[in-house]
């Protein structure tokens, strides 16, 4: 996709650019897409149980941002993509492979471009 540069008399000329879109009335504009990253933040996971696995997804649309596996009980995802400010997100977490097991949990949080922080709070499965 370009972007249109008008010149003498309404003809366009084409400019590259990486997903822009021209709003021109009168004057030339160039506004952000909604799918280019505004900025990276980090996302800070608190007292999160070993071994346990988690999703990070946008809670809107559902996008996923990170996944994995806790080696350690506090970490920081570095560097996630941000595409509003602050923007909502959802961490999904289960430790259901070994013993002890852990109920599934859920937690929100907004991330902002100074970094964000979630505590998590799993509960044992009782048997």
């Amino acid at each position: 996709m370009g972007i249109c540069r008008y010149i003498n008399r309404g003809v366009c000329q084409q400019i590259q650019s990486s997903r822009s879109i021209v709003r021109p009335i009168g004057w030339m504009a160039t506004v952000r897409h909604p799918e280019d990253v505004m900025f990276y933040a980090d996302l800070q996971i608190q007292n999160m149980v070993v071994g346990s696995r988690y999703r990070v997804a946008i809670a809107t649309s559902n996008a996923e941002l990170a996944i994995g596996e806790a080696s350690q009980s506090d970490f920081t995802l570095a560097g996630l993509p941000v595409y509003e400010n602050p923007m909502l997100v959802r961490i999904d977490v289960r430790k259901a492979s070994s013993t002890p097991r852990y109920q599934a949990f859920s937690a929100f949080g907004y991330m902002k471009r100074q970094g964000s922080s979630i505590y998590i709070s799993q509960v044992r499965e009782i048997v």
